[in-house]
């Protein structure tokens, strides 16, 4: 853990947060009062995985130097995402097509998508937690750039890019329209227009005969989305695909002798041998899908808490059972299971967002989860994990009502 931080992380208890004098503090951290545009579609903006009252709170203690958030920042401004000479390359060469094969072969625009994506995004937090209008230009001309000419995603994998890439860009896009960082009304509406034709076909239905962190990174991208477009329509089918494969991600012996299954679920369970609590139904596939599996229910869950949907809730006891197994073989650089071999098993850029919710606000002990989280704090890029120390370590409960 960063100085100042372990404390603090390990008893869930915050230097400051919402209520009370904390409150206070929020105007002067962002120059405004750090509160919500609640829209006609019952959404509250920015409220992509992270809302307003947090970026302001985020931008006060960046600005005083405190850990872990201002070396968390420092290490977002000296990653490549960042630099003020990036350049997009969105597929105008393709049609306007990512296509993208099983593991990225072949690769169109596939890597060009997912880099771009997470430097929108970078540059887009850099900006609110910064003033840094450069930051704020960047990001738009990326997503501009890539509104231009996107059509559409193909191939085997379109699924899960759709999904990392989806909810990567809906957080970008969600900062930059509701921070006054000057992206013209005409571009957004661009962008809106790309998100519906270019992404959610694509991962509206979810993917049921996928492996289940396929399915739940669909999900995930569909609530992001929704929240930017204000579709409590698609809102609503993405909570219902999450209620239904949390519970076929993750196995708890309440559930019967073997795991619930999706509809038409086609994926086993990797060959495990017998089922115990936490076990996810991509364990014995290797533990890099399963922490792709746990970030993308997380990042989902966030969004809807911020909305005022508590998803954390309803699978506290198989989320929080399933988060401490997993970090315990990484903890222990864990060989095998009892269910079979194991292997990926070391800490992706994740964890964070889950130690918020059940430890800092709910006061749930997570051990192994935050042992996790002191070998990799500060947390950068991976896939559609990024810069989750920057956002969400204890933070608590700011800008949730």
């Amino acid at each position: 853990m960063s100085s100042g931080s372990s404390d603090d992380a390990s008893s869930g208890e915050l230097e400051s947060g919402p209520g009370g004098a904390r409150g206070n503090v929020l105007a002067e951290a962002s120059g405004d009062d750090g509160a919500s545009t609640v829209t006609p579609g019952s959404f509250r903006h920015p409220g992509v995985l992270v809302n307003g009252e947090q970026l302001a709170f985020l931008k006060m203690k960046v600005a005083a130097g405190a850990a872990p958030w201002a070396p968390a920042l420092t290490a977002a401004k000296a990653d490549s995402h960042a630099s003020l000479s990036y350049t997009a390359a969105p597929p105008s060469d393709s049609n306007g097509d990512v296509g993208c094969g099983s593991y990225s072969s072949p690769d169109i625009h596939c890597g060009d998508e997912k880099k771009d994506v997470s430097a929108a995004y970078t540059d887009a937090l850099i900006w609110a937690l910064t003033g840094d209008k450069q930051y704020a230009a960047k990001a738009i001309e990326i997503m501009n750039a890539w509104s231009a000419v996107m059509k559409s995603h193909s191939l085997s994998n379109t699924i899960v890019q759709t999904g990392w890439t989806g909810t990567v860009f809906a957080r970008a896009a969600e900062i930059i329209r509701y921070t006054n960082a000057g992206w013209a009304q005409a571009d957004i509406d661009k962008f809106s227009s790309m998100l519906k034709t270019a992404y959610v076909p694509y991962i509206k239905n979810g993917a049921p005969k996928e492996n289940g962190n396929s399915e739940l990174s669909a999900t995930d991208a569909l609530i992001q989305i929704a929240v930017f477009l204000d579709d409590k329509t698609l809102f609503d089918a993405a909570v219902a695909l999450w209620k239904g494969r949390v519970p076929a991600y993750i196995y708890m012996k309440a559930d019967g002798a073997s795991p619930a299954m999706v509809p038409n679920q086609g994926s086993s369970w990797n060959g495990a041998t017998q089922y115990f609590d936490g076990l996810c139904q991509e364990t014995c596939r290797d533990l890099g899908h399963t922490q792709y599996g746990f970030a993308a229910m997380i990042n989902a869950a966030e969004t809807a808490r911020i909305q005022g949907v508590d998803l954390y809730a309803l699978e506290a006891a198989r989320i929080t059972t399933s988060l401490e197994l997993h970090a315990g073989y990484i903890n222990n650089g864990a060989s095998s299971s009892p269910a079979c071999s194991l292997s990926a098993v070391t800490a992706d850029m994740t964890w964070e967002i889950a130690y918020n919710e059940y430890a800092n606000r709910l006061k749930m002990a997570l051990p192994n989860t935050l042992k996790v989280i002191g070998t990799i704090r500060p947390t950068g890029i991976d896939h559609h994990m990024d810069w989750e120390t920057l956002t969400h370590a204890e933070v608590g409960s700011v800008g949730i009502h």
